[in-house]
């Protein structure tokens, strides 16, 4: 995934207008190719991903993957000890956070499913990857 938004240096009012032009752009972007359709992957191993959130500095978003189908009684494998999801976040500056992951079921509170979700919240705006 690949997100860009950059400010600059100049005068508040000018800062303030550049960043509502750079959300109304984002929204129209979200609006015409939606993150469940554009952070897909290709689909050959049947595993989807979406990116679900405002793409701002500092407030989260979930990057939600389909992946082993469990429940949390199982026994063996165990979707809490047995399997673990990690994603690393690249920000615009080059630094790195490793983020653990964790099973959630169906995803609306049933306890089997096959969705493994990681919530970050980028702390610099500009371009992220995962």
């Amino acid at each position: 995934m690949r997100i860009g938004l950059s400010t600059r240096r100049v005068c508040p009012r000018v800062v303030s207008q550049t960043r509502v032009a750079l959300a109304v752009c984002f929204l129209l972007l979200l609006a015409l190719c939606p993150p469940s359709a554009a952070f897909a992957d290709d689909g050959a191993n049947g595993d989807t991903v979406d990116v679900a959130g405002t793409l701002k500095k500092w407030h989260p978003i979930t990057v939600s993957f389909t992946g082993p189908y469990a429940s949390e009684t199982d026994v063996s494998p165990n979707p809490f000890l047995d399997y673990r999801l990690q994603v690393k976040f690249t920000g615009p500056s080059g630094q790195t956070y490793n983020v653990p992951g964790f099973f959630d079921g169906n995803g609306s509170g049933g306890s089997a499913g096959d969705l493994w979700r990681v919530r970050f919240s980028p702390d610099e705006a500009g371009t992220w990857s995962y």
